[in-house]
């Protein structure tokens, strides 16, 4: 019955009146209506030169607002960039300096450490000295080498008691 209409240009095309059921033409009265009224008038106010220059004006103060905006937050970020950097340095500086107290503290530690042991080992050198002056091996626990002192050990070489060397005699 009604036939799609082929979609022309909104803006650039005058309507033209379509015969249509009073029950249609109210239908339109919903949101898109208003739309299309609204752009009809808002057309209207676009052709006059004064107010194609004004929104040009317009454009070109939102244009340059963004730019501004752009710019600062440019800035923003290489400053938070060079903020981190400068913590960054300012970090692995303090960690430095505790490392060198530490090292230092170390290096001390080792220097007492070597006192000490110089100290021990000049005690047992006195000592060694002093047991030296006793003459031959009589301070020594016995003449046996050592070797055969642990080859010596067992239940073999035990001491046998008194009951068995009692018994063994005649």
């Amino acid at each position: 019955k009604f036939e799609k209409k082929k979609k022309s240009n909104k803006y650039n095309s005058k309507k033209k009146k379509s015969r249509r059921s009073r029950s249609r033409r109210k239908s339109r009265r919903g949101r898109s209506h208003r739309k299309s009224r609204r752009s009809r008038r808002r057309r209207k106010s676009r052709r006059c030169r004064s107010h194609r220059k004004i929104r040009k004006e317009k454009v070109e103060e939102k244009v340059e607002e963004a730019e501004a905006i752009e710019k600062n937050r440019r800035k923003c970020r290489r400053d938070r960039r060079h903020r981190k950097i400068r913590k960054n340095v300012e970090e692995a500086e303090a960690i430095e300096k505790v490392e060198v107290e530490v090292e230092v503290a170390e290096a001390i530690e080792k220097v007492e450490a070597v006192e000490v042991e110089e100290k021990v080992e000049e005690a047992e050198a006195i000592e060694k000295n002093r047991s030296k002056s006793r003459t031959g091996r009589s301070h020594r626990k016995s003449r046996r080498s050592r070797s055969r002192r642990k080859s010596r050990s067992g239940r073999s070489h035990r001491k046998k008691s008194k009951k068995n060397s009692k018994r063994e005699k005649p």
